[in-house]
């Protein structure tokens, strides 16, 4: 990935949402990637529940996954296997046997909602807040095969059903997404550690909604840290 400009700014505006939404962050350091994406939902949503894309290497958990551990307070859900990211076989009859909606809004709310990857229910279940609201992260999905990937995470009907129900949905990809992953969020920032550099000088970049501009442009990872009020010990997992 090519460096930012050097030009620095305040950190960039990263007010919280008015209502659930999507964020991908991308970049080379893994670290520093999954913190921004567990930073933002910390930060906006109090909570998270995660799991990781990417398989263990040797058996030993990455820094990411120590970083994603330690701020969710919650285990992953292990290894994705592809049987989680299809959704479950459910028809609408089998459906109203088992749930009777008071509702039309109410059965297609239900419906939506099961016809997201188990993965994402899981995960939904998992995060449950008192207020409503909840998020989930999905690290590493640039480890997820291409047509994969491109049938879970990039189909927008999967964000919105996921928005309806007060879920924002994080994810973190250690390339340069793709164009579809770029539709598909509504936020996309990237993360740039210069060689040989501690993390925390890492410059983190808009490149897709939030505000353009003076805070568009890169700052220091410790600066959106600060910004976020968030414990440094986290970053140092």
């Amino acid at each position: 990935m090519d460096p930012p400009s050097p030009a620095m700014a305040s950190p960039p505006n990263l007010p919280p949402p008015a209502f659930p939404e999507s964020v991908l962050v991308h970049g080379t350091d893994e670290a520093s990637v999954n913190a921004v994406a567990v930073g933002m939902a910390l930060r906006f949503h109090g909570s998270f529940a995660w799991a990781d894309c990417a398989p263990p290497v040797d058996g030993q958990m990455s820094v990411a996954r120590r970083i994603c551990a330690k701020g969710s307070r919650l285990p992953d859900l292990g290894p994705v296997a592809a049987e989680v990211l299809k959704p479950p076989k459910w028809s609408s009859t089998s459906l109203r046997r088992l749930v009777a909606p008071e509702s039309t809004e109410g059965e297609e709310r239900l419906t939506g909602f099961l016809a997201l990857p188990e993965l994402f229910q899981e995960l939904v279940a998992r995060s449950s807040a008192m207020d409503g609201r909840s998020a989930i992260l999905l690290a590493n999905v640039d480890a997820l095969a291409p047509a994969l990937r491109e049938r879970v995470v990039e189909p927008r009907d999967y964000h919105d059903e996921l928005h309806r129900e007060g879920v924002s949905f994080f994810a973190s990809s250690r390339r340069r997404p793709t164009q579809g992953l770029v539709r598909a969020f509504d936020r996309v920032l990237s993360v740039y550690v210069p060689p040989a550099s501690d993390r925390w000088e890492g410059l983190v970049s808009v490149e897709k909604g939030l505000t353009s501009g003076a805070d568009a442009r890169p700052c220091r990872l410790r600066d959106v840290w600060a910004l976020l009020g968030l414990d440094p010990d986290l970053l140092a997992a």
